[in-house]
């Protein structure tokens, strides 16, 4: 159990960014423009419009979160490219996590899941409170850190801490 509570730890560090050890925030706190948003994600490893974008079927709310948080990434008039390379990663993962969640639930043979895999399957109630929670504490910081939202949506598919699960 241990070792479980240790890769989390070090998935939500990586995810947040906590080894790369740069600020991402302008300090004057201002936005760019949209093009100087769209012009970055040209460049970026994914292009403008990743293939990704509409795999969790919600195109519209993943492409405001990716833009979202090449915004966060604009420092001294530029959107600096390893901050929007951890924030793309960001929200990939949150597509990915998405896309879990729903495969698990709608698999035939639960019983190949794990306890809590298949406890989070059979309650799609849980995946929505997650969510919410998860969508809260990202509006809560910002709205703009894409990292946030994958951290806290990257228990989904097993388990989540923030919704307690019946003992085995």
């Amino acid at each position: 159990m241990g070792r479980i509570i240790l890769a989390f730890a070090i998935m939500a560090s990586v995810a947040t960014g906590a080894a790369s050890g740069h600020p991402c925030r302008d300090p004057q706190g201002g936005s760019p423009a949209p093009e100087i948003v769209r012009k970055a994600q040209r460049f970026s490893f994914w292009g403008e419009n990743p293939k990704w974008l509409d795999w969790a079927g919600e195109e519209a709310f993943i492409q405001r979160l990716r833009d979202s948080g090449f915004a966060y990434c604009y420092r001294d008039g530029a959107i600096e490219p390893s901050c929007a390379s951890e924030q793309d990663e960001a929200v990939h993962a949150v597509v990915l996590l998405l896309m879990a969640s729903e495969a698990q639930r709608e698999m035939d043979e639960k019983s190949r899941l794990t306890f809590e895999q298949r406890w989070v399957a059979e309650h799609p109630e849980i995946v929505r409170q997650v969510r919410f929670h998860c969508l809260k504490l990202y509006q809560d910081h910002g709205g703009e850190d894409a990292r946030i939202l994958s951290a806290c949506l990257g228990n989904l598919p097993a388990f989540s801490p923030l919704i307690p699960l019946p003992v085995d």
